[in-house]
């Protein structure tokens, strides 16, 4: 039954978009790939093992990416795929805080992902920034593209960006809500903000999302 629930308000609240496309090769995303879809930066938080995603971007649309991931799993992957000129890679975390922040090591290690720490006995940190503290200094205004893959810290990130008024023109991310510190109710109240700054559920692939801010006309944002 729940099931079927969610599958009737996957249908009910997905926006038919032209132009999507599953881009990368493991990890994959569905985005709006019509022309002039990446004018703007791109801002991609969470390496992991594979970042074939940034690439083809870059390779396919000429996007210029800004890469966070603080953990040795990210670092290796960085340094292990090589990226071509178009990519900037920060050994730093996205949160809705500034400063060390403390972390779990990966339940998996071949999995690789570092996780808010659950206890007081943590003895493992990474540096991270708010995005909206580090745009402006940057000189950030437009962004084609908001991806996060950031295990449960897009819960603090999506409300940072959109207080400080920023509007990335898509919003791709995954909600962590199959872990036991979130619940699904947590990722509606997540959304509900998204809409009402304006966004739309344009497609969604089990606990990915892709958010699409104004119109789409002829496939083209606009």
């Amino acid at each position: 039954m729940k099931r079927w629930l969610r599958a009737w308000l996957d249908f009910v609240l997905v926006q038919p978009t032209e132009g999507i496309e599953r881009v990368g090769s493991e990890a994959t995303w569905n985005v709006v790939t019509a022309p002039g879809a990446f004018t703007g930066w791109v801002i991609s938080g969470g390496a992991g093992n594979d970042i074939s995603f940034e690439l083809e971007l870059i390779r396919r649309f000429g996007a210029r990416v800004h890469l966070f991931d603080p953990s040795p799993t990210g670092a290796a992957t960085v340094q292990r795929m090589r990226p071509a000129e178009g990519l900037w890679y920060y050994p730093i975390g996205l949160a809705g805080q500034e400063g060390k922040i403390a972390f779990d090591r990966p339940a998996e290690a071949t999995e690789g992902s570092y996780r808010l720490a659950s206890g007081a006995n943590a003895d493992l940190s990474f540096p991270c920034r708010k995005l909206s503290s580090w745009l402006p200094e940057q000189l950030i205004s437009e962004i084609s593209l908001l991806k996060i893959d950031i295990e449960g810290f897009e819960y603090e990130v999506l409300p940072d960006v959109i207080k400080a008024g920023f509007r990335p023109r898509q919003i791709a991310v995954e909600f962590h809500h199959f872990m036991p510190e979130f619940s699904r109710w947590r990722t509606y109240l997540a959304v509900w903000p998204l809409y009402a700054a304006g966004y739309r559920l344009a497609a969604k692939h089990r606990q990915d999302y892709l958010f699409v801010h104004g119109s789409e006309a002829g496939g083209r944002l606009v």
